[in-house]
């Protein structure tokens, strides 16, 4: 890496020696990197730590939609009144029924059985 200093560079050591009389100078640094490591793994870490915990919460959510589903009473098959002419509906295993008044016949009362 280069870096733009005011010190002076020793040609044969390496070591920085001191001001130069141009304070702008040019010297080439190597920089150790003894911690670079540590810290791919602990951003590594993190990292999974996230995804993990983002699949956590996913997975709470769909329990907790599929129970919510789960104990949901089913839809009132009778709500609104299928049934015509003053018929009365009743919940049956498959769905509704009607009751009708006389002279209505059908599943949902609406034939005649008059004419």
């Amino acid at each position: 890496m280069t870096v733009t200093t005011g010190f002076q560079k020793n040609p044969s050591t390496g070591s920085l020696l001191g001001m130069k009389s141009n304070p702008l100078s040019t010297v080439k640094v190597d920089y150790a990197v003894t911690n670079r490591g540590d810290h791919f793994e602990t951003a590594l870490r993190i990292i999974t730590l996230l995804i993990h915990l983002g699949f956590l919460v996913g997975l709470y959510i769909q329990v907790w939609q599929a129970s919510m589903r789960l104990f949901q009473k089913p839809p009132d098959p009778c709500a609104p009144n299928p049934c015509r002419h003053d018929g009365l509906c009743l919940e049956g295993h498959n769905g509704y029924y009607c009751v009708c008044k006389e002279g209505w016949t059908g599943k949902n009362c609406t034939l005649n059985i008059d004419e």
